[in-house]
């Protein structure tokens, strides 16, 4: 009967301090004061939201799509070896900076070159080109370039015999 006893006694002394502890820690939940976190919520929308502006006012590259002809071929430029403009307003919107071309050449003659470089520039070295290395093969190329304010590059063709010079428009950064 002793170990009963005890056990039980053992047994009431656990529930108590099981009792006590809960109370306690229901009484130390209930004393801490309630997070209100209204101000950290407001800081991050708006931090988030200004993120968000920068981030729409960046540039960003606009692929054309889908082109079925060139927008410039051999008979709409001039080819002898000088600078001219090429007006690309009706392709591309106001305020693009640069423009992505795409050009097919084929050449009966090596050395056949074409160069483009942003206008009301003297600089002969800040240019993107593409030139025939063999008679014959096409060749595909990409040359990226800044535009005016008014939409216009300036290129330069060699006069040489051109089986295909084509130029189109794959996008632009605006």
């Amino acid at each position: 009967m002793f170990f009963i006893r005890s056990f039980e006694a053992m047994y009431q002394y656990v529930n108590e301090a099981m009792r006590l502890i809960t109370v306690y820690i229901d009484e130390s939940i209930a004393a801490i004061p309630e997070y209100d976190d209204t101000a950290l919520t407001e800081y991050i929308d708006a931090q988030v939201a200004a993120l968000n502006e920068s981030i729409a006012a960046l540039p960003k590259y606009v692929d054309r799509g889908h082109v079925t002809e060139p927008d410039f071929t051999k008979a709409d430029l001039t080819l002898d070896g000088d600078w001219y403009d090429l007006d690309l307003s009706g392709i591309i919107p106001v305020g693009t900076t640069d423009v992505l071309l795409g050009t097919k050449l084929q050449s009966g003659a090596m050395g056949g070159s074409l160069m483009v470089h942003t206008p009301n520039t003297d600089d002969f070295y800040n240019v993107d080109s593409t030139q025939t290395l063999a008679d014959w093969p096409l060749l595909r190329d990409s040359l990226f370039v800044s535009c005016d304010a008014n939409r216009i590059i300036r290129y330069y063709g060699t006069f040489i015999y051109w089986e295909t010079l084509d130029i189109t428009v794959r996008g632009w950064i605006k």
